[in-house]
């Protein structure tokens, strides 16, 4: 029991350390750029921006370099496009939640016209 705690603690931790970098190269160039006086904590940088800087940041280097950041870039890309608004600001926490309770309240059932059963073997 113990070593699956730990082999699950191992892997969190992993796939936890896969993720967006907010420290990355681009976003310091991004926050260089900004001017500090007009954008505060409480306007975030939208996806745009992230994704003009990170292009900006690329233009002279090689993407396929081993370890360079493009690949897990354009993965976090490819799952953030589709979630953010018309003006490309990210959803916010509470968002998330009230989407999250909506589809927990909704008493839809899956497919109600599928006709599954099972056939065997039984033991």
């Amino acid at each position: 029991m113990r070593r699956r705690i730990l082999a699950l603690l191992f892997f969190c931790t992993t796939m936890a350390m896969g993720q967006f970098n907010e420290s990355a190269p681009w976003m310091a160039e991004l926050k260089k750029q900004s001017d500090p006086t007009a954008r505060s904590q409480a306007t975030p940088y939208t996806f745009d921006e992230i994704d003009e800087a990170f292009l900006r940041y690329w233009e002279d280097k090689d993407p396929f370099a081993k370890g360079s950041g493009f690949k897990p870039y354009m993965r976090w890309k490819n799952y953030w496009q589709y979630m953010v608004d018309a003006e490309g600001n990210f959803p916010s926490p509470s968002e998330l939640m009230q989407s999250w309770n909506k589809k927990q309240n909704s008493n839809k059932a899956v497919n109600p016209t599928s006709d599954w059963s099972p056939l065997g073997p039984f033991v």
